[in-house]
């Protein structure tokens, strides 16, 4: 399966230098097919996270479960894939990042199959599980076979289609859930939501065994760091089981220990990784990259911008379909104006980014927080009867914030990592990715139920849901504002320093 159609002798071996460093970078004849099929996988990995959560209902019936087993099918697949991904980016530095990413893709597409048929609910909990994991080995890969397979200019076209593929898969999840479930396709209610994963996965596996080129390995002893592998996954476990968990449970004193536990464990976590370096060893995580400022803040910015973006996915669902009795299909339409602002922005963003700089990031944020206060006012104004057009203004300029925000955001944090960290790197980043969405929908969906004063159920009213997402919305605002102050703290590049 590691062999290759394109044999490394056909890729032209270039020296990089940027900030006085040299990178060696592999440029491969056919890169931009290369970039298509990652491509797939990303955004198969970050659909699954949103597509089934309005399949939810449907599953619930047919499977004839209670909703605490149907929180295990969403969180079995976060958690799997959070906890995982940092071993899974480190993974791909030391055995190649095209055996692992088709590994992950094999083993997201047999997933994807077991959940379109599972026959009871433990089944279908289990191939979630599978899914995350397989998503934890390919997700990481793609950022870094983008970064050693692409130079320059090129390679920050190349990121901006990763950030585009990342924020428009979130976003179709949504629509794509709502449509499949709706259309119950031969009768199958649920399942192609899972089962529309299989075409395109087998088109990705053998695109990837055709194009993908097995980077040389690195120079030196490097071996998994198997006890930080340990350390960072009760970290993480102890960290986002709460957060997943325990507004469901009514946080009892048990699950809050869990997550102040994580403190203590995150510094062993560092202890224990400074150790590994100082004795030549090779680290999971490779610490000094924090020592880069424009990492260490983007990561920052990340999961900030992440938090309020899953945030309001999470809650705007909840408010279409439960507050205003939006169906699936309804609600996932309301979404396509935000679609259309971060399609059409993702076509400037590159255009932009040569004469703004860092500053498309701080544009971006600005205008994701005045959608965001535009979707409030236009609620505000229009009660209960608030429809998807009166909301489609706001959302548009949302979409299009977000998408200036997203896109150039990847490029900032990691055009200064060596090839040789670009897995580690790209683990750790898709950690802050995810930790950022499930705090998002830890903190906002916390909030969102305290001003609601209740459970999402149709007891509540109308007004109820109205009042609940009206005090959420300027919380989401201000995690932008945040992220806006932030940009400041990242330097400028290169380039940006030569205009000045």
């Amino acid at each position: 399966m590691s062999t290759s159609a394109i044999p490394l002798e056909e890729c032209t071996l270039i020296e990089q230098t940027e900030a006085g460093r040299s990178q060696e970078t592999l440029v491969h004849p056919h890169r931009w097919l290369v970039l298509a099929i990652v491509m797939i996988g990303t955004f198969m990995a970050i659909l699954d996270i949103f597509i089934v959560n309005v399949a939810v209902p449907s599953i619930s019936k047919e499977l004839h479960t209670d909703f605490s087993s149907i929180e295990l099918v969403i969180a079995g697949y976060t958690l799997a894939y959070a906890v995982l991904v940092i071993t899974g980016g480190r993974l791909g530095d030391l055995y190649g990042y095209k055996r692992l990413f088709m590994i992950g893709i094999a083993g997201f597409t047999l997933a994807s199959a077991g959940c379109g048929l599972a026959a009871t609910i433990p089944i279908l909990i289990v191939a979630r599980v599978i899914q995350g994991i397989s998503a934890a080995l390919m997700y990481p890969q793609v950022l870094s076979i983008i970064q050693v397979t692409f130079t320059g200019r090129e390679r920050n076209i190349a990121l901006g289609v990763f950030g585009a593929a990342m924020g428009l898969a979130a976003i179709a999840g949504q629509l794509l859930g709502g449509i499949l479930v709706q259309a119950n396709l031969w009768g199958l209610s649920w399942r192609p939501a899972f089962l529309v994963n299989i075409p395109f996965g087998v088109l990705a596996l053998v695109g990837s065994s055709i194009l993908l080129v097995n980077q040389p390995k690195p120079k030196g002893r490097m071996q998994l760091d198997i006890m930080g592998v340990g350390i960072v996954t009760i970290t993480l476990l102890l960290l986002v089981i709460p957060l997943v968990d325990g507004r469901e449970i009514g946080w009892p004193l048990w699950m809050i220990g869990l997550l102040i536990a994580s403190i203590p464990f995150c510094a062993l976590f560092i202890w224990y990784e400074q150790r590994v370096t100082r004795r030549g060893g090779t680290p999971l995580v490779k610490l000094a990259l924090f020592k880069q400022q424009s990492f260490a803040v983007g990561m920052v910015i990340a999961m900030a911008f992440f938090a309020g973006n899953a945030g309001f996915l999470f809650v705007f669902t909840l408010f279409l379909q439960v507050g205003l009795g939006f169906s699936p299909l309804h609600a996932g339409l309301t979404f396509l104006p935000y679609s259309a602002g971060f399609f059409v922005s993702s076509l400037l963003a590159p255009r932009l980014l040569p004469h703004l700089g860092r500053g498309i990031l701080s544009l971006g944020y600005i205008t994701t927080a005045i959608g965001v206060f535009l979707v409030l006012t236009f609620i505000l104004l229009a009660g209960s009867s608030v429809s998807s057009w009166i909301l489609t203004p706001a959302l548009i300029i949302q979409g299009i914030g977000q998408e200036f925000g997203l896109t150039p955001l990847v490029g900032s944090i990691v055009r200064r990592v060596q090839g040789q960290d670009a897995g580690a790197a790209a683990g750790a980043l898709s950690t802050a990715f995810q930790v950022g969405n499930i705090l998002g929908i830890a903190i906002i969906g916390l909030i969102f139920f305290f001003f609601l004063g209740t459970q999402p159920t149709t007891s509540a009213h109308t007004t109820q849901y109205i009042a609940a997402i009206s005090g959420t919305l300027p919380f989401i605002a201000a995690l932008n504002l945040i992220s806006y102050a932030l940009v400041f703290l990242i330097p400028h590049s290169d380039d940006e320093k030569e205009k000045r």
